[in-house]
């Protein structure tokens, strides 16, 4: 079992600071294929953190214009959560009740989101 930390640049300078926590492998990701890849490599037992959702919904949205950001960031969440429900099929130790329920959750909550205007 590996205790697996996936982040940003800045998680990776802040953490490494931290003696007294848990030690994690970090594995920087701040694209989604990065992110696929690694979340590849997750096995069985493994303890994983995410804490790159925001990276990714970035760089998603960030070269559109403004009517095509709200579609741009629904498949972002979309593609993400879906990789996330793959992984704990695949790693049934790893899976829990929330990760079993979490795309039925995010889904409701993106089309409700989608229902109000994105904030510029």
């Amino acid at each position: 079992m590996s205790r697996i930390l996936i982040g940003s640049s800045n998680i990776l300078r802040f953490y490494g600071n931290m003696s007294d926590q848990p030690k994690y492998k970090i594995e920087t990701a701040t694209t989604y294929r990065a992110f696929e890849v690694t979340m590849g490599e997750v096995v069985d037992g493994d303890k994983t953190i995410i804490s790159v959702t925001e990276n990714l919904i970035k760089k998603a949205i960030s070269p559109k214009v403004e009517a095509e950001k709200m579609q741009a960031m629904i498949n972002t969440m979309t593609t993400f959560i879906e990789t996330i429900v793959q992984t704990s099929k695949r790693c049934p130790g790893m899976r829990t009740k929330s990760s079993r329920n979490v795309k039925k959750h995010t889904t409701k909550m993106i089309c409700s989101t989608s229902r109000k205007s994105m904030p510029s």
